[in-house]
């Protein structure tokens, strides 16, 4: 079973931080395609991520992606692109906060 005291989000957009995420002392480290990434960019970022997955080296820090909300463009690519071409080197997708607010009575 793996820690989890720790987690680091990453902007899939920065290829500086991306590639200093291997590093990261966490238990933990998320590399964000939603909130982190500029609407222009979220194509550039999901290439740079799943890059990423397939050359660097995380060890046995648990691997994270979170994709785009299901109302937007990114989210259908995001999730099968990053499944599909870097799937063996992730340990979760993050699903993305909820589109609307939920009023209790």
């Amino acid at each position: 079973m793996r820690s989890g005291r720790s987690c680091h989000a990453v902007p899939g957009s920065s290829e500086r931080f991306v590639a200093k995420a291997p590093a990261l002392e966490a238990d933990e480290v998320f590399l964000d395609l939603e909130d982190a990434v500029a609407p222009n960019e979220k194509n550039n970022a999901r290439a740079r991520v799943i890059q990423a997955l397939n050359s660097l080296e995380f060890g046995d820090t648990t691997v994270v992606v979170r994709v785009n909300r299901t109302d937007t463009p990114h989210y259908y690519r995001d999730l099968i692109d990053v499944v599909e071409q870097a799937g063996e080197w992730l340990d979760a997708v993050m699903l993305p906060r909820c589109a609307r607010r939920v009023t209790w009575r």
